[in-house]
């Protein structure tokens, strides 16, 4: 019985690990993307017209209260981050259980 348990609990440790590879690999797809993308932002502010009514804005700016905001630049970058964080964050390590005190299993010591 025993046995059964550690590889039923040994196969949901590889499935997950597996779900957890393959989500960090879509993951550093959409980073690829955004780096993709930083160029574009680039030229859209090259191309962009100076003199229109609305603007959109591809870097900071202040509205009209004079708060700074972020443009789509930023947004892209914290993005990143965020990602790039979710992707580092250090594994848990596996906790101890604590027996119980009459779990009537004989100590064979």
């Amino acid at each position: 019985m025993k046995k059964t348990i550690l590889i039923i609990m040994s196969l949901i440790s590889l499935s997950i690990s597996a779900n957890e590879s393959e989500m960090n690999k879509v993951l550093v797809q959409i980073i690829n993307q955004i780096n993709a993308i930083m160029p574009l932002i680039d030229e859209a502010k090259r191309v962009q017209p100076q003199n229109m009514r609305v603007k959109f804005n591809l870097e900071k700016f202040k509205n009209g209260r004079g708060e700074e905001l972020n443009g789509v630049r930023e947004d892209l970058l914290a993005i990143k981050k965020g990602v790039i964080e979710y992707i580092n964050k250090p594994d848990l390590s596996p906790k101890t259980i604590k027996s119980l005190e009459f779990d009537f299993i004989e100590d064979r010591g």
